[in-house]
């Protein structure tokens, strides 16, 4: 588990164990990750589903929780395909500059469904599906 407070200081916590998610932590411009890192050249896809497996029931219950605190049962209709997405984009910063932004989340998506199709073939992953109030990154 890490932090990443934008408006504090900018930078990335510390990696530190899976704890109670503090009401300070939920504000605008901060990210909570839970997960599992892994060395990017070496990507063991079977471990993401795995771990995105695990986290899905947690997933469910605090992003599709009806207003009285009881999950819902979310919609879901499956869809398959993936569309492409730019790895690279510009970003303005400080006003009047601008910075090369890489899209990290994307490429990593187009090479999970690239590897998942390969082993469970094109009509059995999809990519943003909507479930509930979101999407799914990747559904298998």
């Amino acid at each position: 588990m890490w932090l990443h407070d934008v408006e504090h200081d900018g930078s990335r916590s510390e990696d530190f164990q899976p704890t109670i998610i503090k009401s300070e932590w939920c504000k605008t411009n901060a990210f909570i990750f839970l997960g599992e890192k892994q060395n990017r050249e070496r990507i063991d896809y079977q471990r993401v589903c795995d771990v995105l497996d695990r986290l899905l029931p947690l997933y469910l219950h605090i992003e599709i929780a009806s207003k009285n605190g009881k999950p819902s049962t979310p919609s879901f209709i499956f869809k398959p395909g993936c569309r492409t997405k730019q790895s690279f984009t510009k970003l303005t910063y400080k006003r009047d500059e601008q910075i090369d932004v890489r899209l990290l989340h994307n490429d990593l998506q187009q090479a999970l469904y690239d590897e998942l199709i390969r082993v469970y073939g094109r009509d059995n992953v999809g990519t943003e599906n909507l479930i509930g109030c979101g999407r799914v990154d990747l559904t298998l």
